[in-house]
């Protein structure tokens, strides 16, 4: 028999987003407008969100509807300008001056609970996977993940605190104790939080473990330390703290043009501060799971009992389990920087010296775009924003290209 089955769920419900908002201006010139400034402060209120491809319970015969509304969302933020008119005049030279700086913030107020709990991933126990967290009352962009606190500098059996005494004689090559104890270095054991020594009842330090997911991995030397924040002698879930926000507090810019009798030069700069970056590109460099190409930083891999070093050892996953390259703010990296964004020469030849040639202007010109930047940030560009509900990543992608343009400009 024939018979119709819907494609899709009719959307009765859906409605168009609904914006309320406010914006004050300031304008302030002194001086015969020598000096202008400029002050603006908005604040948007969005309510009826809109999202593709909300999940729904399966239940329904569906996995998703095309559009739904589910939450609101408030925008704030201000920008200053400040520019002047020629200043420092000395006969056929002058200088001008430019700069912003600004900042916006967004706050997701309410969201539907389903929605929320969707986009509200739980963590799992792989490496290299970062959370996407929608938090009310905070912005998207919010980075999560374990504390990183470095390497392991010997392993359980070298931490030199057993009760039996002939478990702590380990002897290096000088002949002196080679164990956590007499070095005063780190070793996989647990601490309370008053900073001692958790002992089982037989006397010995407790183990340190992951322990999440079916998993049950005790920490060796040469893994990396995550914070242990409950001091529950294990890491898990409840370790994982907020690591930062992808979005910066304030960006802007600043130029400044020189002109000397028909010639110009003009620059502008662009900078962001205050937000944070994970570095994708640098964790899969270093992560020494797999067979892939590494960085130069992995040969201070931890080697030995006794290695201090904040690479941890290489264990590829045909090996066995390791945990070195979890989410953590190991490659949470400052994302701020200064980039010399544009520089142009320009000379444009008078008036009268075109007249023969029927011209009325020719201005001629090279500029140069993305000349250089200055910045902490290990990675190739610094410049990533965040996506949607995800934080900002650096999966190595192209680096802005640099380039130069010749222009010839004429009127007649």
């Amino acid at each position: 028999m024939q018979g119709i089955a819907p494609e899709n769920l009719r959307l009765t419900q859906i409605r168009w987003e609904k914006s309320k908002s406010w914006n004050l201006g300031f304008d302030l010139h002194l001086f015969d407008d020598l000096l202008m400034f400029d002050l603006s402060v908005y604040k948007r209120y969005t309510t009826d969100l809109l999202m593709s491809g909300v999940k729904i319970p399966s239940s329904t015969g569906y996995s998703d509807v095309a559009n739904a509304n589910v939450g609101k969302m408030e925008n704030r933020g201000w920008e200053f300008n400040v520019s002047t008119k020629p200043i420092f005049k000395m006969g056929k030279f002058d200088v001008r001056l430019r700069a912003n700086i600004a900042q916006s913030l967004n706050t997701v107020t309410e969201m539907d609970p389903t929605v929320l709990s969707s986009k509200n991933q739980q963590f799992d126990n792989s490496n290299a996977k970062y959370l996407s967290r929608v938090q009310l009352g905070h912005a998207l962009g919010g980075i999560y993940g374990f504390r990183y606190k470095g390497v392991y500098a010997y392993d359980y059996d070298h931490n030199g605190y057993f009760a039996n005494p002939e478990r702590n004689n380990y002897i290096d090559a000088a002949g002196k104790l080679n164990t956590a104890a007499a070095t005063g270095k780190t070793a996989p054991i647990a601490y309370g939080a008053d900073g001692k020594i958790l002992y089982d009842k037989s006397g010995n330090p407790q183990p340190m473990y992951f322990n999440y997911g079916g998993k049950n991995y005790r920490f060796e030397g040469g893994d990396v330390i995550y914070e242990d924040v409950n001091h529950d002698g294990q890491i898990d879930e409840l370790d994982i703290v907020y690591l930062g926000s992808s979005n910066p507090k304030f960006n802007g810019g600043f130029g400044i043009d020189f002109r000397y009798g028909q010639w110009t030069l003009k620059t502008n700069f662009n900078f962001r501060v205050g937000n944070k970056i994970v570095n994708m590109a640098r964790m899969n460099a270093e992560m020494m799971r797999s067979n892939d190409n590494q960085v130069a930083s992995v040969n201070w891999r931890w080697r030995k009992n006794g290695d201090i070093t904040p690479i941890p050892r290489a264990k590829n996953s045909r090996a066995g389990d390791s945990f070195n390259a979890l989410a953590s703010d190991r490659y949470v990296e400052k994302g701020d920087f200064l980039r010399f964004q544009y520089l142009q020469l320009g000379y444009s030849v008078k008036p009268e010296q075109l007249k023969r040639w029927g011209l009325s202007q020719l201005t001629m010109s090279v500029s140069a775009n993305n000349l250089i930047f200055w910045t902490k940030y290990s990675g190739v560009d610094p410049e990533h924003g965040a996506s949607g509900f995800s934080p900002a990543f650096d999966n190595s992608q192209t680096p802005r290209s640099r380039s130069i343009t010749f222009s010839l400009n004429f009127g007649f």
